[in-house]
């Protein structure tokens, strides 16, 4: 009975851990509304890109990071591989962190040869603030008219990840 008991347990937790279901949104409460205005320090450190000179028209795929959460860097070379899901969107991606732990990470993920991705630091933690985010990765999308439309905490598998539209 007690081997029953552990082999249905296993089944149990092993069926849990399989990367096969899309993941939920997570509720902001901010849904349909426009993307802040982040204030995004570009990799030369003296570079600015604000969001909000976006231009509409054309989806939004927000991603923040840590550049030490192995979480992130997972979910960083997914994207990277399926980047052309996402020729039609404006691709941020952003982190709080410090320069120099920025610049590793672009650097690792060759950021600056990848076309439609604009990447930097947060310098205000607009994002965190916003979305009263308590981890990370964070991932965001937004329509043309840039209002959100759904938001992801923790990594998203490749199934989630390629449904995003």
């Amino acid at each position: 009975m007690k081997y029953l008991c552990l082999i249905f347990f296993v089944a149990c937790l092993s069926a849990g851990c399989k990367e096969d279901k899309v993941q939920e949104p997570y509720k902001t409460g901010m849904e349909g509304q426009l993307l802040p205005d982040i204030v995004i320090q570009m990799a030369d450190s003296v570079s600015y890109f604000h969001t909000a000179a976006a231009t509409a028209g054309k989806p939004q795929l927000l991603f923040y990071y840590s550049p030490t959460c192995p979480y992130c860097r997972a979910q960083m070379r997914d994207m990277i591989n399926h980047l052309e899901k996402w020729d039609d969107h404006q691709i941020y991606v952003v982190t709080n962190a410090d320069l120099a732990s920025m610049k590793k990470f672009t650097d690792y993920f060759k950021l600056s040869q990848q076309k439609g991705i604009i990447y930097g630091r947060d310098t205000g933690s607009v994002i965190a603030k916003k979305y009263h985010l308590m981890g990370v990765p964070f991932t965001a999308t937004f329509d043309e008219n840039k209002n959100l439309k759904a938001a992801y905490v923790g990594r998203l598998n490749a199934k989630s990840l390629l449904s995003i539209q």
